[in-house]
């Protein structure tokens, strides 16, 4: 049933922003060379790397850009009002992530040597999470390394949803 939901819920919003997904990556595409969507890789349920899907908001050649500037126009704009996420609702639908859940990890910010993260990874990750439900955006799975409080409220989250 979770399952269901899950794919309801991503097929609904996927063509409720169509429009503007369609309106963002056509902005991309004509602001800088490069691919539109950004596939970061990340850890999910029981350890399985995934592809996590986002809209590209940096450039991706350095002559593009000055010295210091990393995002471009469309990019900081996309990424202040979170549209950059809308890709996300395609690892939704695929069943990488799940609507709530722990917010899957990069894989440079896991050590797999502590025992917490086996209980971490018992669940799918979540589109949302009560971390980010909590602290807003604020907090993102890179700012979460060495914060063991986050850590210990997404798992305390995973335990609940995993019983």
């Amino acid at each position: 049933m979770k399952r269901g939901i899950d794919v309801v819920f991503a097929l609904a919003w996927l063509l409720l922003t169509a429009p503007l997904m369609l309106l963002i990556a056509l902005l991309i595409k004509l602001e800088s060379s490069g691919s539109v969507l950004y596939s970061q890789p990340m850890i999910g349920q029981h350890g399985k790397v995934f592809s996590l899907f986002r809209f590209r908001t940096m450039f991706t050649d350095r002559s593009e850009r000055g010295a210091e500037k990393r995002f471009t126009p469309v990019g900081a704009l996309i990424r202040d009002l979170s549209f950059d996420h809308l890709p996300m609702l395609i690892n939704l639908l695929k069943g990488n992530l799940t609507l709530v859940g722990p917010r899957p990890m990069e894989i440079h910010a896991v050590d797999f040597e502590e025992p917490v993260w086996q209980q971490y990874f018992q669940v799918k990750p979540g589109l949302f999470s009560y971390a980010v439900l909590k602290m807003g955006k604020s907090w993102t799975p890179s700012r979460a390394v060495g914060r063991a409080s986050i850590r210990h409220l997404n798992l305390s989250i995973a335990r609940n949803v995993h019983q």
